[in-house]
């Protein structure tokens, strides 16, 4: 069965690392973001190998599209999604 699934929300396509807690992201729709996730790296404790430089360059995608790291901290790509609605709206 090799079928082509439809995402409800956009999928990460491109991921780099910048600039401490952001992230530079390409979306399958073809809009480029500037994710700052300071904030949420800092609010969690579940992400904090993410406050280290070395490790947070380790950024990748995973097979939904979600931005992810080696040891499975992840953001999902309803949580991008609603990142962007939120700053659209400003």
């Amino acid at each position: 069965m090799n079928s082509s699934i439809q995402w409800p929300w956009p999928r990460v396509v491109f991921v780099t690392a910048k600039e401490p807690y952001r992230l530079f992201v390409r979306l399958d729709d073809g809009r480029e973001l500037l994710l700052d996730i300071g904030p949420l790296v800092e609010r969690h404790q579940s992400l904090w190998r993410l406050r280290h430089a070395q490790y947070f360059q380790k950024v990748q995608i995973d097979e939904i599209g979600a931005i992810c790291w080696p040891e499975g901290e992840d953001i999902a790509p309803e949580a991008i999604e609603s990142y962007i609605l939120k700053n659209e709206s400003l």
